[in-house]
């Protein structure tokens, strides 16, 4: 069963699954993206993954819905608006907390014309649309591991 709440438009869904995930079950993840039917995909998606999703519709609620720290962020590039998912990405890289965050970019804008600015901006994954089913899971569960290592790395150092 899905639970949608509304709260200043970004929406929570969360959904017990029988699916076995090496995550917690408590893995927020925040998808921005203008599209309504790329959003409701990816929530279908992750949901069935067991993560917790919450939605953004555009760059400014993106950014606001940072600030509840999520686990991973997945977003949209060409956003009406005025805050592009560049600028997400590039304020999300500025902030501390948020700094670290593993930010996989899923866009219909070819590697050609995005995919370095992203990297540039610190982008974790890069993926285009159209997806192959199992793409974006196992890209999420990637950065996952990657973010799990670094934290342990940065644990160790300190």
């Amino acid at each position: 069963m899905i639970e949608d709440q509304q709260s200043e438009n970004i929406i929570f869904a969360r959904e017990m699954s029988s699916t076995m995930n090496e995550f917690p079950k408590n893995t927020k993840i925040l998808v921005v993206d203008d599209e309504a039917m790329i959003r409701s995909a990816l929530t279908k998606i992750l949901v069935s993954e067991g993560y917790d999703v919450f939605l953004a519709r555009n760059g400014k609620e993106g950014i606001l819905a940072s600030r509840d720290l999520p686990d991973i962020v997945i977003l949209d590039v060409d956003m009406p608006g005025g805050v592009s998912g560049f600028k997400v990405l590039e304020t999300l890289r500025e902030e501390p907390d948020t700094k670290n965050l593993p930010v996989i970019m899923l866009t219909s804008i070819p590697p050609l014309l995005g995919e370095q600015t992203a990297m540039d901006l610190g982008v974790s994954h890069y993926l285009t649309n159209p997806w192959s089913a199992g793409t974006v899971e196992a890209v999420v569960r990637v950065a996952l591991r990657e973010a799990k290592v670094c934290l342990l790395y940065t644990s160790d150092a300190a």
